[in-house]
C-alpha cells in the first residue's frame, strides 16, 4: 500500500493470517466512506486449494480480519463489494454463486432467487440506480434490480409484519420498434426491460410478526396511492403464503370507471383510469391497521423534450371529456345488459312452467331480447362467430370511443385538430345511440315490463 502517490510502498501481506504464501490476490476494494478500510479476496485454486479467503482491514492493512472461510461458503472466492452507503451490506462472488451478508460479513447467505449456481467473476453497484451488476463466467451480465430492501435489512430488522421500501423514480418511458428483425428467433437474445409506464415497489411481509401487535383478521394487503391528501388509487392482493420480499407494480394511473360492456360487470377490482401527472405521490401499504408508507417520484422520459406539463394537462382535459362521455355510455349499456338478463331469465321461467300456455308472452320476450341485442350491436358491433381473423365493417360507438382515446393518449405534444375531430365524431354517435336506447327503455321496455307483471306463474304445482 502507498499513502504518498507511489513514492514508497509498504508490504501488508503479512497480516493475512491463514492465506497460503503465493496465493492469488483477486481483488482489493477500498471503502468509499471510511478511510483506511478495505476488503480483500484471494484464492489458491490453481494449486488445488479450493478454500475461500476474504479479509477486512480498518487500518490501511496493518491488521486483517478474515470474514469468509470454508464454514461460510462452498467454493473459492473471486470478488467482493461493499455497499457505498450501508457498510453492513456486502456481496460476495464465488465459483459456487452469489452470497450476501447484512452484518458486515459475520454471516453469509447464498442468493438463489432467479440467480443460478454459476461462477461470479466481478460485482459493481451502480452509483445512480443502486442496482447490483454481476459479471458471470460464460453466462451473462445479470442485474439485481434495486438494493433498497437489502440496505434496509442491513440497517435494522423489521419489527412489524409489513415494510414498504423506498421505490426508484418512475418514468413515463417511451419505446419504439427497433430496426432489424421484427420477431427474434432462438439465435437472438434480448435482455428483459421493465414494462412501462410503471412504478416499482418492493415490500417485506411476515405474518408471524403480528404476534407483537394486535390481532390482524385481514387476508389482504392494500397499496393506496395519494396525491396530497386525496386517495387516487387503491390496489389489493392476497397476503403472501411465505415471509419474504415481494414486488408490487403500479401503472402510474388513477382510479378509473367501469368500461362499457355487452355483459354485466361483476368485478370487485378497482378499474384503471387516466395516467397521473408527473410529481410526488405517497404510497401506503396497509395490512389490517398496520401501515408503512413511502414517497415515489413520477417523471417524464428525460430523453424526450416534446412532453411538457402543459401538454400533459391538455391530454388530461381531453381524457376527462372522453371519460364523461364514456360514463354516460356505460350507464346505458349496463342497463341494457341487466334488462337482457332479466328478459332471458323470464323466458326461461315461462318455458319451464308451461310453454304452450305462455306462448304469446315467450314470443314477446323473444322480441324484446332481439331489440336489446340490436341496440347492443350499435355499441359493440354484431357478434361474428366465424373462425379465423375477421373484420366487422360497421362503425360502432365503441370503435369511435376507442379510436379517440388511442389518439388522445398517445400524443407527445399538444393536442391537435385530429384528436378534436375524433372526439366530436365519437360524441355525436354516442349521443345519438344513447338517445335511441333511452327512448326504447322508456317506451318499449317499460311497456313490456308492465304487461309481463300481469302474468301469473304458479310455482307450486300439485
Amino acid at each position: 500500500v502507498t499513502k504518498n502517490g507511489g513514492s514508497s510502498w509498504d508490504d501488508i501481506s503479512k497480516g493475512l493470517k491463514g492465506l497460503p504464501k503465493g496465493s492469488w490476490i483477486t481483488q482489493i476494494k477500498a471503502s468509499q466512506t471510511k478511510k483506511g478500510h478495505a476488503l480483500l479476496v484471494a484464492n489458491d485454486y490453481r494449486r488445488f486449494n479450493f478454500e475461500p479467503y476474504a479479509y477486512r482491514t480498518t487500518d490501511y492493512g496493518k491488521n486483517w480480519t478474515r470474514i469468509v472461510d470454508q464454514d461460510d461458503v462452498i467454493s473459492y472466492v473471486l470478488c467482493i463489494i461493499e455497499h457505498p452507503e450501508e457498510n453492513n451490506l456486502v456481496f460476495l462472488g464465488t465459483d459456487d454463486g452469489l452470497y450476501v451478508s447484512i452484518d458486515a460479513g459475520d454471516n453469509w447467505t447464498k442468493y438463489t432467487n432467479g440467480f443460478p449456481t454459476v461462477s461470479v467473476k466481478d460485482l459493481v453497484i451502480h452509483p445512480r440506480e443502486d442496482d447490483l451488476i454481476i459479471g458471470t463466467f460464460g453466462r451473462a451480465a445479470w442485474v439485481l434490480d434495486d438494493l433498497e430492501p437489502f440496505t434496509a435489512f442491513a440497517k435494522a430488522r423489521p419489527e412489524q409484519p409489513i415494510a414498504l421500501y423506498e421505490p426508484p423514480t418512475a418514468y413515463f418511458a417511451s419505446y419504439q420498434q427497433p430496426t432489424g428483425s421484427r420477431f427474434g428467433a432462438d439465435a437472438m437474445f434480448h435482455g428483459e426491460n421493465r414494462s412501462s409506464p410503471i412504478g416499482q415497489f418492493k415490500y417485506f411481509f411476515d405474518k408471524d410478526l403480528k404476534a407483537k401487535t394486535d390481532t390482524i383478521k385481514s387476508d389482504s394487503l392494500f397499496l393506496k396511492i395519494y396525491k396530497g391528501d386525496q386517495l387516487i388509487r387503491t390496489l389489493n392482493r392476497k397476503i403472501p403464503k411465505e415471509k419474504g420480499v415481494y414486488n408490487w407494480s403500479w401503472r402510474l394511473d388513477e382510479k378509473g370507471m367501469p368500461s362499457p360492456s355487452r355483459k354485466i360487470n361483476n368485478s370487485k377490482r378497482e378499474p384503471s383510469g387516466k395516467d397521473v401527472l408527473p410529481g410526488s405521490y405517497k404510497a401506503v401499504l396497509c395490512y389490517g391497521e398496520i401501515t408503512s408508507e413511502q414517497m415515489i417520484e413520477v417523471k417524464e422520459d428525460p430523453r424526450i423534450d416534446e412532453y411538457t406539463m402543459a401538454h400533459r394537462k391538455e391530454m388530461r382535459a381531453a381524457q376527462d371529456q372522453l371519460q364523461s362521455l364514456m360514463s354516460d355510455v356505460e350507464a346505458v349499456t349496463s342497463q341494457l345488459s341487466k334488462n337482457k338478463k332479466v328478459a332471458d331469465s323470464f323466458k326461461k321461467l315461462l318455458t319451464s312452467q308451461n310453454k304452450k300456455a305462455f306462448k304469446e308472452q315467450i314470443k314477446a320476450t323473444d322480441s324484446i331480447v332481439k331489440q336489446l341485442e340490436k341496440l347492443q350491436n350499435k355499441y359493440f358491433g354484431t357478434p361474428d362467430k366465424r373462425q379465423g381473423i375477421t373484420r366487422n365493417p360497421e362503425m360502432t360507438v365503441m370503435n369511435r370511443m376507442y379510436g379517440a382515446a388511442s389518439y388522445i393518449g398517445s400524443r407527445q405534444g399538444a393536442q391537435t385538430a385530429t384528436e378534436t375531430q375524433l372526439y366530436n365524431q365519437a360524441k355525436a354517435l354516442a349521443l345519438a345511440v344513447n338517445t335511441e336506447a333511452k327512448n326504447f327503455l322508456n317506451k318499449e321496455w317499460n311497456a313490456f315490463v308492465k304487461e309481463m307483471k300481469l302474468v301469473t306463474v304458479d310455482m307450486f304445482k300439485e
